[in-house]
Order: C-alpha cells, then structure tokens, then sequence
C-alpha cells in the first residue's frame, strides 16, 4: 500500500458528525494510515434550536459561511493525500463553519472526500453540485451518513471501513 496521510476538518454541532469522525480515525489508524484531524469552530457559536436560528439561515444560504477558528491550528494542507471534509447538512447544505473552510482554503486541496451527517438520508448529488458551482471542487468520493446509522454502531462500523476500503481501492489506482 502506498504511503497515505489523511486530513480530517469536520464541524459538529451536536456530536453526530464529531463521532462519525473518531469511527473513522480509528478505522484509518486499524491500517496504520496517519491521520491528523482539524476541528473547525464558527467564531460565534449558534443557539439552538437550529433549525429556525436566522443566523444559521442566513449563513448557511446567503453568507455562505462565517467566521471561523481551528482547534488545534490551521492545517496545512499540502502536506496530505486526502483532505476529508464532515460536516452535519444544514438546510440542504454543509455547515456554514465549512462553507467557509473550503472557501478560504480551495486552492489547497488535491484529493477531495466529503461526508455528511443529517437526520435523513440525503442524495449527495445535490451536495456535490453545491460544492462545484460554489468552489469549482469535485470531490472524488462523497457519502451521507443518517443519524440512524450514527445511532446504529455495528451499521457505522461496516459504513466506515467501506469507505476507508474505497479510498485505498482510489487512491492505489
């Protein structure tokens, strides 16, 4: 197997996608494949609830984005094989905390995975399209992870090494 160093940048709000984040580490960690993760936090946090928060409706649909701070740092991106965006979808979309990551950060990126989380199972055609009109990418892999599945920790086990088997399957090619 070639030599392999992943960059996780994930948002979560609620949790869902931060798990589905550590479910992945460790599956990539299982190959021994070095992987660095990159927490993404807006500046402001958003208030709950969510789903009629007009900051989070106007960010998510007009702004495209917001202000943003990394924990630990900002990655360097470069230096990866992979960079994998998670993010919970808002609204039909990705975060807004993410939007702004990739706005700010496009021209880093070489091999480009999105996975989502969200309540319902979403078609990521949709997101994929979004993310080539707002930022000319076209991820090479992108996958909706349902908070049923999340809940659901043999199903996410078996969804997570799948995904991990189709980027070395990728990325050997």
């Amino acid at each position: 197997m070639m030599y392999m160093k992943i960059c996780i940048v994930y948002y979560s709000r609620t949790g869902n996608t931060a798990y589905v984040v550590e479910v992945l580490k460790k599956a990539f960690s299982n190959i021994s494949v070095d992987v660095d993760i990159y927490r993404v936090f807006p500046i402001r946090e958003y208030s709950r609830p969510l789903h009629i928060n007009p900051r989070v409706i106007y960010d998510t649909l007009m702004r495209r984005g917001t202000d943003i701070r990394f924990d630990p740092e900002k990655p360097m991106l470069e230096n990866y094989s992979i960079v994998i965006i998670a993010s919970p979808i808002w609204i039909g979309r990705l975060a807004p905390p993410i939007q702004r990551f990739l706005k700010s950060y496009v021209t880093s990126i070489k091999n480009l995975v999105i996975i989502t989380t969200s309540a319902m199972s979403i078609d990521c055609r949709r997101i994929e399209k979004n993310i080539a009109e707002l930022w000319s990418l076209k991820p090479m892999l992108c996958i909706n992870i349902s908070v049923t599945t999340i809940k659901d920790s043999t199903k996410l086990k078996q969804l997570i090494n799948d995904i991990v088997k189709k980027l070395i399957e990728i990325l050997g090619k």
